[in-house]
């Protein structure tokens, strides 16, 4: 009867510390909702101003680049945030654009208006920390919320 019991009072534990994951999960990815521009860039070690000025909009899940760019007109995809990592984690599969079926895996920090985002190459591991040091082949944006 008493493991019964702490089996169930182990289940509840679990059960509320998921609602409550899934709560801050909502509120992480409704912090990030709205659109974005691009203030620098970093690949491989290097600046690189290619994408400066470009936009990100986010809506849900998805996300859409906007510039008019080859690079980056009509990149669009999904993306998902992992908050009980260290550091959080996001996952961005593309579906439409030059990358179309590609998943890119990253890690972030978001504080308020400023978004951070480091991403590795496709099939690459994930960055460990939010660096673009040469040779690494990663990915360090940084972002600023597009004032209204």
């Amino acid at each position: 009867m008493r493991r019964h019991i702490l089996m169930a009072l182990t289940v509840g534990f679990l059960i509320g510390t998921a609602g409550e994951a899934g709560d801050d999960s909502k509120k992480e990815l409704q912090s990030f909702q709205g659109a974005w521009v691009l203030v620098s860039a970093e690949r491989d070690g290097k600046k690189d101003s290619s994408g400066k000025g470009t936009k990100l909009v986010l809506t849900g899940n998805k996300y859409a680049l906007t510039q008019e760019s080859s690079a980056v007109i009509g990149h669009f995809g999904t993306f998902s945030l992992d908050l009980a990592k260290k550091p959080k984690t996001i996952d961005v599969t593309v579906t439409d654009g030059p990358d179309k079926g590609k998943t890119f895996l990253g890690i972030y920090e978001l504080a308020g208006d400023d978004y951070k985002v480091c991403f590795s190459s496709p099939g690459k591991e994930r960055p460990k920390e939010l660096t673009s040091k040469p040779g690494s082949g990663n990915l360090l944006q940084i972002w600023k919320r597009e004032k209204k």
